[in-house]
């Protein structure tokens, strides 16, 4: 017995003719199509349809977004701030994707080198990182003034009748207190969380006419308070 011609989607890869056409080509991984063709999609389990490869299952973390079979599961959901989690979630408001979540990010700085486009605002920040340490909170990030990425630490406001005079004493400028809001910061004195909180380098000050600053001024591993207090 010799072998003539193979049924339809199938071939005699080994080349025995006693075994006839032994694999069939539209669902075997390692003849897809062809004899020899194995399929191997990056970040998945590949699997055969139709004499093409496919995707039959994403590694843990990962994702076919673009229902791309040739590039596997292109995404990581555990990083990607557009797919955080699952296709299609965005990480919006400066926040970032860190273990399949969005969260806030450690200063305005991150924020700034992550999202360059963000306008200065509000946004969330976590200095110690999300879900450890201290809960979040709101600062004022100025995205634009001397390269952007500033965290608002303080405003102190002098003229009546607002003016409350908070910044008045030694401890003020050492210790960890807050006061004020946020949203009246152009109008009274006001302490962030950001001063006793947010680590940094460079100091920037800002008046209603001007702005100048000190670059490198602290070691960035330590807050402004942190810096004023070991002095």
């Amino acid at each position: 017995c010799v072998l003539g011609a193979c049924n339809t989607g199938y071939r005699n890869s080994d080349g025995t003719a006693s075994n006839g056409c032994e694999v069939d080509t539209r669902t075997t991984v390692t003849h897809c199509g062809a004899c020899g063709r194995t399929c191997s999609l990056p970040n998945a389990t590949a699997a055969c349809a139709a004499g093409g490869c496919t995707v039959a299952a994403c590694n843990t973390g990962y994702a076919d977004c673009d229902g791309v079979a040739s590039n596997g599961c292109e995404v990581d959901t555990r990083t990607s701030d557009s797919n955080c989690g699952v296709c299609a979630r965005a990480c919006t408001g400066g926040t970032a994707c860190a273990a399949g979540a969005c969260g806030a990010m450690a200063s305005c700085a991150a924020i700034h080198t992550r999202f360059p486009a963000l306008a200065s605002g509000v946004y969330s920040v976590d200095p110690d990182g999300v879900g450890t340490g201290a809960a979040a909170f709101d600062a004022y990030c100025d995205m634009t003034t001397d390269g952007g990425g500033w965290t608002l630490v303080g405003t102190v406001y002098n003229t009546s009748p607002t003016d409350t005079r908070r910044w008045n004493t030694d401890t003020v400028f050492t210790d960890a207190t807050t006061f004020g809001t946020l949203a009246a910061r152009s109008t009274d004195d006001f302490k962030s969380p950001a001063y006793a909180r947010v680590n940094g380098r460079d100091l920037l000050v800002v008046t209603d006419e001007y702005h100048f600053g000190f670059r490198s001024m602290m070691s960035g591993s330590a807050s402004f308070g942190a810096y004023v207090a070991s002095l």
